[in-house]
């Protein structure tokens, strides 16, 4: 299990998202349901939409430099003091 930091503060009428581990750190300024532009942990630029879905945080990513399109989206809950973002494996069959 991968444990990094996941900060967000209110910002005036948005929010500061700083997160990362050891190898990367990002920080994001937005405001819930808009989208911005931004560097993904890949080093590349993508277009980014944190909104609040029920009683999760969902973030959505749309690779601009990758030549496969796609959103790749995260959600995001807390559990017991823990931010928690399960995964699932795609398999193509």
């Amino acid at each position: 299990m991968q444990k990094g930091q996941f900060l967000m503060k209110r910002d005036g009428d948005g929010y500061i998202y700083n997160t990362g581990n050891a190898a990367r750190n990002l920080e994001y300024k937005f405001k819930l349901g808009e989208t911005f532009t931004d560097t993904g942990y890949d080093g590349k630029q993508h277009k980014i939409t944190i909104s609040v879905e029920g009683d999760k945080l969902k973030e959505v990513h749309f690779n601009l430099e990758r030549d496969t399109g796609g959103e790749d989206v995260f959600f995001y809950s807390i559990q017991n003091g823990n931010l928690i973002s399960p995964f699932e494996q795609m398999v193509e069959i």
